[in-house]
């Protein structure tokens, strides 16, 4: 999630760090075993039960220190594919739609690193990885690989997935305390991962969370690197990069490579997301990558390609308020474009005028759109019976300016993400499927579309 991706993920990250650790001065200053984290590694820490809004972190002296989102940002890359440890709060954000491919060494794949490929002949080889025991901070470290069988279908209508990676980092404060300790934390990390088998109709999530020490969890300052033990987004080449993660129930394995250039969004990168300064974000996105490698499911490996988005933000606070969650739209359409979009929601149940959104033309040119450029229009829900939360899912996308009239609707109702181990926060985010028309020509597509607000509360982690 974020809000700033557009909105979200920041404002997740926060909210859910501030709901697991509220006291960050005390938690670097712990011990291992008051940390809820034993000598050995393992860790057992309980969600403290009291509720953000009971211990504002923007009211806490492990804020100061941190920078804001003020003036434009001087890009420079890759270090900026990296983390910003100057700010706050920063996420790395992959969603995309796969399908089973036969081949995946195929010369559309534009990649000079080795295509992620299982190895049938290892089955059974780790049946078992023991989540609570650190990987060593290298590539691979400790893995759930267990497979039973390889598959790669050759038809045009094999399997399809839609997949979600984000690794977010929260600053606890500025300076640790004990700064010359090993056990001394500057950031927490937490990941979320999501599956959603379009043709069983079925949706799997993952979460993992470790503190910014021991080298359990990390993110290099020099290029898109980031890891929380077998979780692992990383540079493998000239703008590819590998996404891979496992939970005993699914996982993935993908290099991922851009198809078209980076996109600044907002103001040549600096997003405002509410009245005042520095609620804003620096926030970029490739609106359009190509992905190749496996997925699985149980015991279950699946060969597969397709299409990925990604976004990158980092800031230290961007929402106001009166503002009580956000809709945010990434969708790819089959002539070669890309729209996103945005709506912040307040509590008079109005639409902020920072809502915003652009489209990437299919030659890489832009159309920035303010809130009055779009209109979304709901047109049916979704009743979690989880959370209870209300949920659009299905909607009407009018973009004038760009004479583009769509209809989205959710591909499988259930993609809400209940954490666990960060408890009080619930959002969905998942696939959407797209038809419509472009200047009056048909046109269909896929999108990921992210719904905060509607099960939990935001909390005052971005105020």
């Amino acid at each position: 999630m974020r809000t700033h991706r557009h909105p979200r993920a920041t404002l997740l990250s926060l909210t859910v760090a501030a709901l697991y650790l509220l006291a960050p001065i005390a938690f670097a200053q712990m011990d291992p075993t008051d940390a809820g984290i034993e000598p050995g590694g393992k860790r057992n820490i309980t969600p403290p039960s009291v509720s953000p809004s009971q211990t504002p972190v923007a009211e806490t002296p492990a804020s100061a220190g941190w920078k804001r989102a003020i003036a434009p940002w001087k890009w420079s890359f890759p270090a900026d594919h990296g983390a910003h440890p100057d700010f706050r709060t920063e996420w790395w954000y992959f969603t995309g739609h796969l399908q089973e491919a036969n081949s995946i060494n195929d010369k559309d794949i534009p990649t000079s690193t080795p295509i992620p490929k299982p190895d049938p002949l290892a089955t059974g080889t780790q049946p078992s990885y023991d989540p609570d025991v650190p990987a060593d901070g290298t590539p691979g470290g400790a893995e759930y690989l267990r497979v039973d069988k390889v598959v790669g279908d050759k038809k045009p209508d094999g399997r399809r997935f839609g997949f979600q990676f984000t690794l977010f980092r929260y600053g606890l404060q500025f300076t640790p305390v004990q700064v010359t300790s090993k056990w001394a934390v500057r950031d927490v990390m937490f990941g979320h991962m999501a599956l959603t088998d379009l043709n069983a109709k079925r949706f799997y999530f993952g979460e993992i969370l470790d503190r910014g020490a021991l080298n359990q969890a990390g993110a290099s300052t020099k290029e898109m690197k980031a890891w929380i033990r077998n979780w692992r987004i990383e540079t493998v080449g000239p703008e590819e990069y590998r996404v891979r993660g496992e939970t005993p129930e699914f996982g993935m394995d993908m290099v991922i490579t851009p198809r078209k250039k980076l996109v600044l969004q907002g103001a040549a990168g600096l997003s405002q997301k509410a009245e005042g300064a520095g609620n804003a974000s620096y926030y970029y996105s490739y609106t359009r990558m190509t992905a190749a490698g496996w997925v699985r499911i149980n015991a279950t490996q699946y060969l597969v390609r397709g299409e990925s988005w990604f976004d990158h933000e980092f800031s230290t606070g961007s929402l106001g308020k009166d503002q009580i969650g956000w809709d945010w739209f990434s969708i790819q359409l089959d002539n070669d474009e890309e729209l996103m979009l945005y709506e912040m929601r307040r509590a008079d149940g109005k639409r902020d005028p920072r809502s915003k959104g652009i489209l990437v033309r299919a030659d890489g040119t832009t159309l920035t759109l303010g809130v009055e450029d779009f209109k979304i229009e709901t047109l049916a829900r979704w009743r979690s019976p989880g959370t209870g939360g209300d949920y659009p899912s299905k909607w009407k996308i009018s973009v004038p300016k760009a004479g583009l009239e769509l209809e989205s609707t959710a591909a499988v109702a259930d993609q809400e993400l209940r954490l666990r181990q960060l408890s009080r926060l619930n959002y969905w985010e998942g696939v959407c499927n797209l038809t419509g028309t472009r200047e009056g020509k048909p046109v269909t597509g896929r999108g990921y579309t992210e719904l905060t607000g509607y099960a939990s509360p935001l909390g005052e982690g971005m105020r």
